[in-house]
C-alpha cells in the first residue's frame, strides 16, 4: 500500500481600501492591486475593480454563494469584480484553492464568503488571475454592513498546494 498526502502552505491576505468613494469612478477595466504577500514560496496580490472588469472572467472552477448575480448581463457594469493574481516570474503550473471574501470594518469578521474555487485551479504562470468579474453587485455593497467610514476590506485566504509525496511501505509478506 502506499499514499499521497499532498502539502500544503496556508496564508491569508486582507486588502483594506480607505477612501472607497475616492476610487469609485475609475473606470472599467481598471484596477487598484494591494501589497505583494508571499504563500507557498510564491508572490501574489489582489486586484480590486472598483467599478468591474470588461472581460468575463468568471470561472466554473468558482462556487458563487452570493445571490446577486445576475447571469443575463453581459457585462460587468454595476459590480465591482474582484481577482486573485500570481505575481512570481518564473511560477509554472502553481495550484491553489482560494476563497475570497468581503470583512466586516467594524469587527473585522468575514462571515459571507463571495467566491471560492471547488477545486484546486491551476495558475498557468505570471499574471495568471482568478477571481469573479461579478464580486457584488456596488448597489447591494455601497448599502451593506461590508463598506462602513468609506472603508472597504476584502480577505483572500490561499491555500498552495506545494508537493504531493506518495509513500511507499514494504511489500506485505506470502506468509
Amino acid at each position: 500500500m502506499s499514499r499521497c498526502t499532498p502539502e500544503t502552505a496556508r496564508g491569508r491576505h486582507v486588502f483594506e481600501i480607505a477612501g472607497y468613494s475616492l476610487v469609485r469612478g475609475l473606470g472599467i477595466g481598471n484596477y487598484i492591486r494591494s501589497g505583494t504577500f508571499s504563500v507557498g514560496g510564491y508572490d501574489w496580490c489582489i486586484q480590486y475593480y472598483p467599478d468591474g472588469n470588461s472581460e468575463d472572467s468568471d470561472s466554473n472552477d468558482w462556487d458563487t454563494q452570493s445571490d446577486e448575480e445576475d447571469d443575463d448581463a453581459d457585462n460587468d457594469e454595476g459590480y465591482i469584480s474582484v481577482f486573485l493574481t500570481l505575481l512570481s516570474k518564473d511560477a509554472r503550473q502553481v495550484r491553489a484553492l482560494c476563497d475570497l471574501r468581503l470583512v466586516n470594518p467594524a469587527t473585522g469578521l468575514s462571515p459571507v464568503m463571495c467566491y471560492s474555487n471547488k477545486k484546486a485551479s491551476g495558475f498557468s504562470g505570471e499574471g495568471s488571475t482568478w477571481g469573479s468579474g461579478k464580486f457584488k453587485l456596488r448597489s447591494e455593497l455601497e448599502a451593506s454592513e461590508y463598506l462602513r467610514d468609506d472603508c472597504l476590506m476584502i480577505q483572500c485566504d490561499l491555500s498552495v498546494i506545494t508537493g504531493m509525496p506518495v509513500s511507499q511501505s514494504e511489500p506485505i509478506s506470502d506468509i
